[in-house]
């Protein structure tokens, strides 16, 4: 009994405490508002907060599309910690659209692309779209098309998207020897 009583009082003595967050500021942003993104991430002010909390508040954040990048800083203020949110926001796109179509239509064209107007610019799915254009393509011999968007950003922060068509001439295997 004695023995095992010292062997659990050092387990206990090295558990770390989770700091209390005294404050959350939100650094980056510019379409969302600070209250936004601090209900989203799911943290609270003067509550213990813990390496698992920030990890679930980076996911949440990440999870609404809104973001390309989020950080998280901490920082002793006057009274206690500041946990600082750092946000990159994905612009919105405004508008997209298909140049340089000639040999297959542009209405084939634009059902494979999946972006959406007036959301945030999603750059997988960009490059997903990206893809299926170009696998059509090989798909009807031209081998040879490139297809590249182009973002084009706006004055007001938000982003337009071209994809650029360059077909190129059909290849045709007339006989193997």
């Amino acid at each position: 009994l004695f023995a095992t009583t010292l062997a659990a009082a050092p387990a206990a003595a090295q558990q770390p405490t989770t700091p209390e967050v005294d404050s959350i500021v939100v650094e980056g942003n510019h379409r969302l508002t600070t209250a936004q993104i601090i209900g989203t991430s799911g943290l609270v002010p003067h509550r213990p907060t813990s390496y698992r909390d920030i990890q679930r508040a980076v996911t949440a954040l990440y999870k609404t599309g809104q973001f390309d990048d989020v950080t998280m800083a901490q920082r002793q203020g006057p009274t206690g910690v500041v946990l600082i949110l750092q946000v990159v926001e994905r612009p919105l796109l405004q508008r997209w659209s298909v140049i340089g179509t000639q040999k297959i239509s542009e209405a084939a064209v634009k059902e494979k692309i999946r972006l959406v107007n007036g959301r945030p610019l999603d750059r997988a799915i960009m490059a997903r779209s990206r893809g299926s254009v170009d696998s059509m393509y090989h798909a009807q011999g031209y081998y040879q098309a490139t297809v590249d968007p182009v973002v084009l950003p706006q004055p007001d922060g938000q982003v337009r998207v071209v994809f650029q068509i360059h077909e190129g001439p059909r290849v045709a295997i007339s006989q193997v020897l």
